[in-house]
């Protein structure tokens, strides 16, 4: 699937940004794309990524590592406005 690629903790797994170990392999799609349920083994994302926030890592198409990061923060900041707070992450104070 050309429009899919690895992305937020699986990404941030394979650029090495992070010491977390995804439990299920994170994907984003197109938001065009038909929405599907997750799966035991997938977490899927929809969103529209430019090509500029996309690259290749291990022949398999992954989005780069700022956007990685980008997509990691604005995870955190979604969790802590919603009371959801991960232990042992350190929460930037913009959020």
């Amino acid at each position: 699937m050309p429009e899919a690629c690895l992305s937020h903790d699986t990404a941030s797994e394979a650029w090495d940004t992070t010491d977390i170990n995804a439990d299920r392999i994170h994907v984003s799609v197109d938001r065009r794309r038909l929405r599907r349920s997750d799966g035991e083994c997938y977490v899927n994302y929809y969103e529209d990524l430019a090509p500029n926030q996309l690259d290749w890592w291990q022949g398999i198409r992954i989005v780069t590592v700022p956007t990685t990061i980008a997509q990691g923060v604005l995870r955190a900041c979604r969790a802590t406005s919603s009371g959801k707070r991960s232990i042992g992450r350190d929460v930037p104070a913009s959020c």
